[in-house]
Order: C-alpha cells, then structure tokens, then sequence
C-alpha cells in the first residue's frame, strides 16, 4: 500500500497486490468541512486488514489558520473508506504538525506537534489513541512540552509496548539538540520518562527527521533511524 500527497486538497491512496506489481486508481480521502491543504500523511495496517490513515490539513490557505489532524479508516482493504474524524480541536493561531501512526490489533496510536502560533514556535509531542480500531478516541495526552520538538515517529507491537521517538532542540544557557524517546509497556495507558538518545551541545545542528519500527521477532526490541545536518 502507498500513501502520498497528490494535488494540495488531495490525500489519494493506491492499492496493490502481488507484490506491487499492479496498482488502483487513486482514492480520494476528503476531511469534514472545507480543505484548502493535506500533507504529511501518515498509514498502518491491522492484522485483520483495517487500513488507518492520518493527515495534517489546513482548514484555511493562511498562515495564522488552523492546521488540524484527521483521520480515515477502512475495513475492506483500503477499497472504501467510512469513519472520518478530527483528532485536535480547531483553534486560531494553533498549528498541528506531521501526524505519525501505529496498529496493534484493535488500538490506534497516533502522534503528533502541536504549537502554539504566534505565542511560541516550541512544539510539544501529543498522543491520543483509540482502543476499538479508530470508532472512539481517548482524550489527548501531553508526552513533551519542553524544548522545540519536531518530527515524531511512533511504533508498537503485540506485546503492548507503545514507543515514541522524536527531535528536540533546547535553549538554557546554551543549547542542545537531541533525539528522544519515550515508552509506554500498557498500549499508550501510562507513559515513562523521556530519554534523551543523542545529544549534541553547543554546535549548531538541525534533527530533521525520525523513524522507529518494532522488532517483531524479538519482544521490547525497537530500531530507531535519524537524519542529522551539522552546520
């Protein structure tokens, strides 16, 4: 299955079998109410074949506009998609950012950046998750407001394990850049501390980007991958 960004007011989904070989014509996912903008779309596949999809969408083309999360679900294989829903209240000057999702069995773990604009540019990493495949939602759930965090990645397994990675950038005295994570061992119910992974200090650096998978053969194993520019 391949998600991407086609056109500004598009997410469009394709499907495939046999390996990729072949592929569908594209499927539009249209949020509720009026979209001016899609992107950074994020997808998972239950074990029963359930298709999750989360996006950022803009609900107007200005920059002081909300930017809210949405979410679609499908039970035939990504062929039709039928519940449709917003995961963040829609605020002016509040932005939510690059949405990021994970499947075991029936719960849906979704992450994302919330900010807090013109007020702070500082982006705190919120989760919300679902223990029914997507029908109902618990409430939002704060896992980091310090520093400027950017870029989170979320991963779980069979075992309930959830886990949470991202970049963050801190001002005190001076700075520091780091990779973090943090882990929940009861499917998103209580979370533990955040552990900074890797930090760099007093050098200007950029963390672009995160990604974290579960090791399915081995329990509590995890692999996290990151992009780093040093300037």
């Amino acid at each position: 299955m391949k998600l991407w960004m086609k056109k500004i007011i598009w997410i469009a989904i394709v499907i495939t079998s046999l390996s990729g070989q072949h592929w569908t014509d594209d499927i539009h996912l249209f949020s509720p109410g009026i979209s001016n903008g899609g992107s950074t779309p994020s997808i998972a596949v239950a074990p029963n074949g359930v298709v999750h999809a989360v996006w950022m969408e803009m609900a107007e083309p200005t920059y002081y506009n909300p930017v809210a999360i949405h979410y679609a679900r499908s039970d035939d294989y990504g062929e039709t998609w039928a519940i449709r829903c917003t995961l963040t209240e829609l605020y002016p000057n509040r932005h939510y950012y690059q949405p990021a999702i994970a499947i075991s069995n029936n719960y849906v773990h979704v992450v994302w950046v919330d900010v807090d604009v013109p007020n702070s540019y500082q982006g705190r990493i919120c989760y919300r998750r679902s223990i029914d495949s997507g029908i109902n939602w618990e409430d939002p759930v704060l896992l980091d407001s310090v520093g400027t965090n950017w870029a989170p990645s979320i991963t779980s397994d069979a075992y309930g394990n959830v886990n949470v990675v991202w970049t963050d950038k801190y001002y005190n005295n001076y700075s520091y850049y780091a990779f973090e994570v943090i882990h929940s061992s009861n499917r998103g119910e209580n979370w533990g501390n955040v552990i900074p992974l890797y930090i760099s200090y007093g050098m200007f650096a950029n963390f672009l980007s995160t990604s974290i998978v579960s090791d399915w053969a081995v329990p509590n194993k995890v692999h996290i991958a990151g992009n780093i520019r040093i300037i």
